[in-house]
């Protein structure tokens, strides 16, 4: 307790009037995305979108930071174009599609290595590869598959903030690798619900 009200302390500590914006704003699309585990998939979607806006601004707060922004853009594209099509009927992405999403978002970051001089560090490669998988398996039509790939992105940058050493991004990381396993345990239960009512229903009418 005492090394993550440390690390709060350190966090804050000579921020800009900047640097107090993409706090809030994180702290804020934290929260969004918190309650779009919850939802299904096309709420998700919507939710998840919206949040991406509030990382980008949060991304751009310091250095550090800038290594999500493409995962961000990105993720935001993603998700709000995902949104759109699954409200309009027109489904999941198609090959093309996704090969643009993963193109934007390792061009952007492998300019931000190049800027930055960071080709060998783990930190720059970690969120973009678990972005990678999400992507992938957000465009299965199975929500239990997408919620496998929320699980590994959150899951993956818990281990990178771990790696890090960063207590207050883990405290916050382990709340999000949580509410995903919550929520796969709630649909699960819904299913077996639905699937005795449904076996119910089918026993009475042979009656």
């Amino acid at each position: 307790m005492d090394e993550i009200l440390e690390s709060i302390k350190t966090m804050f500590n000579g921020l800009s009037v900047w640097g107090w914006i993409g706090q809030i704003s994180g702290l804020i699309g934290f929260l969004i995305v918190l309650v779009s585990f919850q939802c299904n998939k096309k709420t998700y979607c919507l939710l998840a979108g919206l949040s991406m806006i509030l990382f980008i601004i949060e991304s751009t707060a310091s250095i550090s930071a800038m290594a999500n922004f493409s995962v961000c853009v990105m993720a935001l594209i993603r998700n709000l174009w995902m949104f759109i099509r699954l409200k309009t009927g027109k489904g999941e992405f198609n090959r093309k599609s996704i090969w643009f999403l993963l193109g934007l978002m390792w061009v952007g970051q492998i300019i931000y290595m190049s800027i930055t001089n960071t080709f060998l560090e783990l930190s720059s490669y970690f969120t973009t590869v678990t972005a990678t998988i999400l992507t992938v398996l957000q465009n299965n039509k199975n929500y239990y598959v997408v919620k496998v790939g929320i699980l590994i992105q959150e899951s993956g940058a818990l281990a990178l903030f771990i790696i890090c050493g960063l207590p207050f991004s883990i405290f916050r990381q382990i709340i999000l690798v949580s509410s995903v396993i919550f929520s796969i345990i709630v649909l699960l239960i819904k299913d077996m619900n639905f699937r005795k009512k449904d076996k119910d229903y089918q026993e009475q009418n042979q009656e």
